[in-house]
Protein backbone atom coordinates (compact mmCIF):
# COMPACT_ATOMS: atom_id res chain seq x y z
CA UNK A 1 0.00 0.00 0.00
CA UNK A 2 1.52 3.21 -1.05
CA UNK A 3 2.00 5.26 2.32
CA UNK A 4 -0.23 8.47 1.18
CA UNK A 5 -3.04 6.02 1.15
CA UNK A 6 -2.09 4.76 4.37
CA UNK A 7 -3.58 8.41 5.37
CA UNK A 8 -7.58 8.47 5.17
CA UNK A 9 -8.03 11.50 3.68
CA UNK A 10 -5.92 10.99 1.10
CA UNK A 11 -7.19 7.29 0.41
CA UNK A 12 -10.73 8.85 0.05
CA UNK A 13 -9.64 11.08 -2.33
CA UNK A 14 -7.89 8.20 -4.59
CA UNK A 15 -11.14 6.55 -3.77
CA UNK A 16 -13.59 8.83 -4.92
CA UNK A 17 -11.63 9.49 -8.72
CA UNK A 18 -12.94 6.40 -9.73
CA UNK A 19 -10.20 4.16 -8.76
CA UNK A 20 -11.06 0.21 -9.71
CA UNK A 21 -10.67 -0.56 -5.58
CA UNK A 22 -10.66 -4.33 -6.41
CA UNK A 23 -7.68 -4.20 -8.63
CA UNK A 24 -5.15 -6.74 -7.66
CA UNK A 25 -1.24 -6.73 -7.57
CA UNK A 26 0.40 -9.52 -9.56
CA UNK A 27 -0.21 -11.94 -6.82
CA UNK A 28 -4.16 -10.42 -6.62
CA UNK A 29 -3.71 -9.02 -3.24
CA UNK A 30 -5.61 -6.09 -3.22
CA UNK A 31 -6.28 -2.72 -1.21
CA UNK A 32 -8.16 -4.62 1.51
CA UNK A 33 -5.53 -7.22 1.79
CA UNK A 34 -2.96 -5.10 2.11
CA UNK A 35 -5.06 -2.78 4.87
CA UNK A 36 -5.25 -6.19 6.92
CA UNK A 37 -1.06 -7.20 6.39
CA UNK A 38 -0.48 -3.68 7.61
CA UNK A 39 -2.83 -3.62 10.66
CA UNK A 40 -4.61 -0.17 9.17
CA UNK A 41 -8.07 -1.05 10.14
CA UNK A 42 -9.33 2.40 9.56
CA UNK A 43 -8.51 2.26 6.26
CA UNK A 44 -9.79 -1.27 5.93
CA UNK A 45 -13.11 0.18 7.13
CA UNK A 46 -12.79 2.88 4.45
CA UNK A 47 -12.23 0.49 1.83
CA UNK A 48 -15.41 -1.40 2.91
CA UNK A 49 -17.47 1.51 3.33
CA UNK A 50 -16.59 2.48 -0.70
CA UNK A 51 -17.56 -1.18 -1.95
CA UNK A 52 -14.30 -3.33 -1.83
CA UNK A 53 -14.48 -7.46 -2.63
CA UNK A 54 -15.03 -8.32 1.08
CA UNK A 55 -14.43 -11.73 0.07
CA UNK A 56 -11.58 -11.35 -2.60
CA UNK A 57 -8.65 -13.59 -2.60
CA UNK A 58 -4.68 -13.98 -3.88
CA UNK A 59 -3.12 -16.34 -6.07
CA UNK A 60 -3.19 -18.84 -2.95
CA UNK A 61 -6.85 -18.14 -2.25
CA UNK A 62 -5.83 -16.46 0.81
CA UNK A 63 -9.22 -13.92 1.90
CA UNK A 64 -8.60 -10.87 4.24
CA UNK A 65 -9.76 -12.94 7.39
CA UNK A 66 -7.05 -15.35 6.72
CA UNK A 67 -4.42 -12.42 6.70
CA UNK A 68 -6.26 -11.08 10.02
CA UNK A 69 -5.98 -14.69 11.61
CA UNK A 70 -2.16 -15.07 10.29
CA UNK A 71 -1.61 -11.78 11.85
CA UNK A 72 -3.74 -12.73 15.34
CA UNK A 73 -5.19 -9.07 14.82
CA UNK A 74 -8.83 -9.80 16.82
CA UNK A 75 -9.77 -6.05 15.69
CA UNK A 76 -9.54 -6.55 11.66
CA UNK A 77 -11.04 -10.33 12.44
CA UNK A 78 -14.24 -8.55 13.76
CA UNK A 79 -14.29 -5.71 11.18
CA UNK A 80 -14.52 -8.46 8.68
CA UNK A 81 -16.53 -10.54 10.10
CA UNK A 82 -19.38 -7.91 11.14
CA UNK A 83 -18.75 -6.57 7.67
CA UNK A 84 -20.21 -10.22 6.34
CA UNK A 85 -17.49 -12.02 5.13
CA UNK A 86 -17.74 -15.50 4.29
CA UNK A 87 -16.66 -16.98 7.34
CA UNK A 88 -15.59 -20.56 5.89
CA UNK A 89 -13.86 -19.54 2.68
CA UNK A 90 -10.70 -21.78 2.05
CA UNK A 91 -7.53 -21.00 0.76
CA UNK A 92 -5.66 -23.30 -1.27
CA UNK A 93 -5.27 -25.75 1.68
CA UNK A 94 -8.79 -25.94 1.97
CA UNK A 95 -7.97 -24.10 5.47
CA UNK A 96 -10.91 -22.16 6.79
CA UNK A 97 -10.17 -19.20 9.18
CA UNK A 98 -10.58 -21.16 11.92
CA UNK A 99 -8.60 -23.79 10.71
CA UNK A 100 -6.16 -21.91 10.48
CA UNK A 101 -6.68 -20.01 13.92
CA UNK A 102 -6.43 -23.67 15.13
CA UNK A 103 -3.50 -24.95 13.52
CA UNK A 104 -1.68 -21.53 14.62
CA UNK A 105 -2.89 -21.36 18.11
CA UNK A 106 -4.95 -18.17 18.14
CA UNK A 107 -7.20 -19.57 20.76
CA UNK A 108 -8.97 -15.90 21.08
CA UNK A 109 -9.69 -15.82 17.50
CA UNK A 110 -10.43 -19.66 16.95
CA UNK A 111 -13.12 -18.95 20.01
CA UNK A 112 -14.47 -15.70 18.60
CA UNK A 113 -15.12 -17.54 15.09
CA UNK A 114 -16.98 -20.52 16.86
CA UNK A 115 -19.02 -18.12 18.73
CA UNK A 116 -20.29 -16.43 15.02
CA UNK A 117 -21.11 -19.80 13.50
CA UNK A 118 -18.23 -20.83 11.48
CA UNK A 119 -18.39 -24.76 10.35
CA UNK A 120 -16.82 -26.82 12.55
CA UNK A 121 -17.06 -29.94 10.01
CA UNK A 122 -15.10 -28.23 7.22
CA UNK A 123 -11.54 -29.93 6.29
CA UNK A 124 -8.42 -29.49 4.66
CA UNK A 125 -7.02 -31.33 1.92
CA UNK A 126 -5.24 -33.06 4.45
CA UNK A 127 -8.87 -34.74 5.89
CA UNK A 128 -8.23 -32.40 9.35
CA UNK A 129 -10.94 -30.60 10.72
CA UNK A 130 -10.03 -27.31 13.35
CA UNK A 131 -10.61 -30.04 16.26
CA UNK A 132 -7.60 -31.81 14.82
CA UNK A 133 -5.67 -29.70 15.59
CA UNK A 134 -6.75 -28.20 18.72
CA UNK A 135 -6.13 -31.92 19.77
CA UNK A 136 -2.32 -30.43 19.47
CA UNK A 137 -2.79 -27.66 21.94
CA UNK A 138 -3.22 -27.27 25.81
CA UNK A 139 -5.62 -24.82 25.67
CA UNK A 140 -8.68 -27.72 27.09
CA UNK A 141 -11.29 -24.14 26.99
CA UNK A 142 -10.37 -24.32 22.98
CA UNK A 143 -11.54 -27.99 22.49
CA UNK A 144 -14.57 -27.56 25.31
CA UNK A 145 -16.36 -25.06 23.32
CA UNK A 146 -15.72 -27.16 19.84
CA UNK A 147 -17.23 -30.09 21.66
CA UNK A 148 -20.10 -28.21 23.37
CA UNK A 149 -20.61 -26.32 19.35
CA UNK A 150 -21.62 -29.81 17.85
CA UNK A 151 -17.83 -30.77 17.16
CA UNK A 152 -17.27 -34.80 16.66
CA UNK A 153 -15.16 -35.99 19.46
CA UNK A 154 -14.15 -39.10 17.28
CA UNK A 155 -13.94 -37.03 13.62
CA UNK A 156 -11.52 -38.94 11.36
CA UNK A 157 -8.57 -37.20 9.19
CA UNK A 158 -8.15 -38.55 5.35
CA UNK A 159 -5.61 -41.18 7.27
CA UNK A 160 -8.56 -42.04 9.80
CA UNK A 161 -6.49 -40.48 12.75
CA UNK A 162 -8.87 -38.86 15.87
CA UNK A 163 -8.42 -36.59 18.15
CA UNK A 164 -7.41 -38.50 20.99
CA UNK A 165 -4.66 -40.31 18.50
CA UNK A 166 -3.46 -37.03 17.82
CA UNK A 167 -2.97 -35.89 21.39
CA UNK A 168 -1.69 -39.23 22.23
CA UNK A 169 1.08 -38.93 19.90
CA UNK A 170 1.79 -35.27 21.07
CA UNK A 171 1.73 -36.73 24.40
CA UNK A 172 -0.51 -34.14 25.32
CA UNK A 173 -1.90 -35.66 28.85
CA UNK A 174 -4.46 -33.61 29.58
CA UNK A 175 -5.90 -33.15 26.43
CA UNK A 176 -6.43 -37.23 25.98
CA UNK A 177 -8.07 -36.85 29.50
CA UNK A 178 -10.25 -34.46 28.31
CA UNK A 179 -11.51 -36.37 25.28
CA UNK A 180 -12.11 -39.39 26.91
CA UNK A 181 -14.51 -37.70 29.03
CA UNK A 182 -16.18 -35.69 26.28
CA UNK A 183 -16.72 -39.36 24.95
CA UNK A 184 -13.51 -40.06 22.79
CA UNK A 185 -13.51 -43.42 21.36
CA UNK A 186 -10.61 -45.21 22.91
CA UNK A 187 -10.73 -48.08 20.95
CA UNK A 188 -10.49 -46.50 16.72
CA UNK A 189 -7.79 -47.53 14.43
CA UNK A 190 -6.37 -45.32 12.03
CA UNK A 191 -5.22 -46.52 8.60
CA UNK A 192 -2.94 -49.02 9.92
CA UNK A 193 -4.33 -50.29 12.19
CA UNK A 194 -3.17 -48.47 15.31
CA UNK A 195 -5.21 -47.25 18.66
CA UNK A 196 -4.37 -45.02 21.04
CA UNK A 197 -2.59 -47.48 23.50
CA UNK A 198 -0.18 -48.84 19.99
CA UNK A 199 0.55 -44.85 20.14
CA UNK A 200 1.76 -44.48 23.49
CA UNK A 201 3.95 -46.97 23.53
CA UNK A 202 5.41 -45.83 20.48
CA UNK A 203 5.85 -42.42 22.01
CA UNK A 204 6.41 -43.12 25.01
CA UNK A 205 3.49 -42.11 27.34
CA UNK A 206 3.00 -43.96 29.91
CA UNK A 207 0.85 -42.31 32.18
CA UNK A 208 -1.29 -41.90 29.06
CA UNK A 209 -0.92 -45.61 28.71
CA UNK A 210 -2.28 -46.41 31.92
CA UNK A 211 -4.91 -43.89 31.50
CA UNK A 212 -6.16 -45.54 28.49
CA UNK A 213 -6.16 -48.75 29.90
CA UNK A 214 -8.06 -47.61 33.13
CA UNK A 215 -10.86 -45.93 30.43
CA UNK A 216 -11.48 -49.74 28.49
CA UNK A 217 -9.00 -49.63 25.40
CA UNK A 218 -8.62 -53.27 24.44
CA UNK A 219 -5.24 -54.60 24.80
CA UNK A 220 -5.42 -57.30 22.27
CA UNK A 221 -6.54 -55.33 19.13
CA UNK A 222 -3.70 -56.03 16.12
CA UNK A 223 -2.60 -53.46 13.42
CA UNK A 224 -1.91 -54.01 10.09
CA UNK A 225 1.01 -55.78 10.19
CA UNK A 226 -0.19 -57.86 13.79
CA UNK A 227 0.80 -56.09 16.05
CA UNK A 228 -0.65 -55.34 19.48
CA UNK A 229 0.05 -52.79 21.87
CA UNK A 230 2.46 -54.95 23.93
CA UNK A 231 4.42 -55.99 20.94
CA UNK A 232 5.17 -52.14 20.61
CA UNK A 233 5.46 -51.93 24.46
CA UNK A 234 8.53 -55.15 24.39
CA UNK A 235 10.13 -52.62 21.70
CA UNK A 236 9.86 -49.33 22.50
CA UNK A 237 8.49 -49.27 26.50
CA UNK A 238 9.30 -50.77 29.34
CA UNK A 239 6.95 -49.32 31.52
CA UNK A 240 4.44 -49.83 29.24
CA UNK A 241 4.56 -53.54 28.86
CA UNK A 242 4.81 -53.91 32.44
CA UNK A 243 1.60 -51.72 33.09
CA UNK A 244 0.04 -54.01 30.09
CA UNK A 245 0.98 -56.87 32.28
CA UNK A 246 -0.28 -55.75 35.41
CA UNK A 247 -3.74 -54.94 33.52
CA UNK A 248 -3.79 -58.36 31.74
CA UNK A 249 -3.04 -60.34 35.87
CA UNK A 250 -5.95 -57.99 36.83
CA UNK A 251 -8.76 -59.44 34.72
Amino acid sequence: MSPILDIPSFCETFLESGVDINQGDKFNLTALHFAVINRRSNILKLLICYGADINAQDDNKESALHFAVYNNNMETVKILVESKIDINIKNYAGMTPLIMAAKYNSIEIAKYLILQGANLSIKDIHGKSAIHYVAKLHDISLMHILISSGADVNDETSEKETPLMIATRKCNESMVKNLIARGADVNRQDQNGKTALHLSALYDSPKIAEFLLSNGTKIDTKTNDGYTAFDYAKKFNNEIMNLIQKYISQK
